[in-house]
């Protein structure tokens, strides 16, 4: 009898958060909070099991018929020690944190709010927060952490994604505060 493995998983009719995304232009801040505090809830109890996801993003969220988010693919994913720095460079480039991008040991909670950061950047504007016409470019503009926050995102919003998105990991706020921010 060949050994074989299946993957079932609960069918999520909404496709993924990149389509739905690409399809409205850009989500309320209402809406994008909704599914910010659902993923926040789920990389939570990811951390508290010490396991870093390492690929969050728009594709890696699906949202089923009651527009709840289901995260997936955790190919990349790694159980983790308290106070250990991981090494391996992974994820994909614009939703690299800095310390990854600059392969530097980094604290592996730090950089999935990095990537929520960008998940929650591209929610509220449409588009991500760093661009460059290469990979080369792009990192340069991830290390310098340096984006616009355009004048419809609400000011609440802007100070959680400022506070997401710092290049210095020590500084960078972490999921349960981002849960309790004024913005959600």
């Amino acid at each position: 009898v060949p050994a074989r493995k299946y993957l079932i998983m609960e069918y999520s009719s909404g496709g993924d958060l990149c389509r739905y995304v690409r399809e409205h232009r850009r989500l309320t801040d209402y809406e994008s909070c909704r599914l910010f505090c659902q993923i926040v809830r789920g990389l939570s109890y990811c951390h508290a099991c010490s396991i870093v996801h390492r690929d969050v993003k728009l594709d890696n969220l699906l949202i089923d018929a009651n527009r709840n988010i289901k995260i997936v693919d955790f190919g990349f994913s790694v159980s983790f020690q308290e106070g250990t720095k991981l090494r391996k460079a992974c994820g994909s480039p614009s939703y690299a944190a800095p310390e990854i991008v600059s392969r530097r040991p980094y604290n592996p909670t730090g950089v999935d709010v990095w990537s929520l950061g960008v998940v929650l950047y591209a929610m509220v504007c449409g588009y991500f927060p760093f661009q460059g016409s290469s990979n080369q470019e792009l990192c340069r503009r991830i290390v310098k952490g340096k984006f616009e926050c355009p004048g419809f995102m609400s000011q609440e919003c802007r100070d959680l994604v400022r506070q997401m998105l710092t290049v210095d990991a020590d500084q960078r706020i972490g999921l349960s505060d981002a849960a309790d921010h004024a913005w959600c």
